[in-house]
């Protein structure tokens, strides 16, 4: 290599066409170093939609590596300039968009976005879940205070009969023997009532758990669905240690 010569070992996709100093020197995987007069050098590659940039100097019998990220103008993630130059010449491509200020970027906004839409959502069943819980919970405690109130005017029916077939202790008549008829009325009468009480006593029960329950269930917060408001963003970066992807989000 001449004293005043330098060589450029250019790395980058399969296919691309590559350019130094805006002269094409081959398409991707280069077999041979680049030579270049020492100094500034302005490296390129073209990939159908996706290009990349990279400048970088070259000292006298230097072989520099330069790698070049291709990125998309057109995609969200990528750099206005699309390539940026470093240390070992490697071109950054959607790792600026991926450490740009997360509050003005348009991923964080389309996902603030979404958490509203989701909180708004969420809002809604919150809703529709107290309207059918208060419907729910309304109908089966008037159906057990019903089932009560009626239950409580069949007994004191019951009653009333069982009253009108009762025999005084001092009557002849008096039920000492269960066979007769009279008793025997008497008796399935103050089992009905006796009936009759227990079904209103359940009936009411019912209602007022129904209604003891639904006022809980009115009162306490809706519980939060698993996920509301959590967002997620991933990114690609590059650097001159090698490149990955990002996670970004709230959880």
């Amino acid at each position: 290599m001449p004293a005043r010569k330098g060589a450029l070992l250019i790395k980058v996709d399969a296919g691309a066409v590559v350019l130094v100093n805006g002269t094409a020197v081959g398409v991707a995987p280069l077999a041979d170093p680049v030579v270049v007069d020492a100094g500034g050098q302005v490296v390129e590659a073209h990939l159908d939609m996706r290009h990349g940039r990279v400048e970088v100097g070259v000292n006298p019998g230097e072989a520099r590596v330069v790698t070049l990220t291709l990125v998309d103008p057109t995609a969200p993630e990528a750099s206005p300039e699309g390539a940026a130059a470093g240390g070992g010449g490697v071109g950054l491509a959607a790792g600026e968009a991926a450490g740009a200020d997360a509050a003005g970027s348009p991923e964080n906004e389309g996902a603030a976005t979404v958490s509203e839409e989701d909180e708004a959502r969420a809002a809604r069943q919150a809703k529709v879940w107290r309207l059918g819980t208060l419907l729910l919970g309304g109908g089966v405690t008037l159906l057990g205070l019903g089932i009560g109130v009626g239950m409580t005017a069949a007994a004191n029916g019951a009653s009333s009969e069982a009253e009108t077939l009762r025999v005084g202790d001092g009557d002849p008549s008096a039920c000492y023997r269960k066979a007769t008829a009279p008793c025997q009325a008497l008796g399935d009468a103050v089992s009905t009532r006796d009936t009759f009480t227990t079904l209103a006593a359940v009936g009411y029960g019912i209602g007022i758990g129904a209604a003891v329950g639904t006022t809980l269930l009115l009162l306490l917060p809706p519980r939060k669905r698993p996920g509301a408001g959590e967002t997620v963003r991933l990114a690609p970066w590059v650097d001159v240690a090698g490149s990955g992807i990002g996670v970004q989000g709230t959880f």
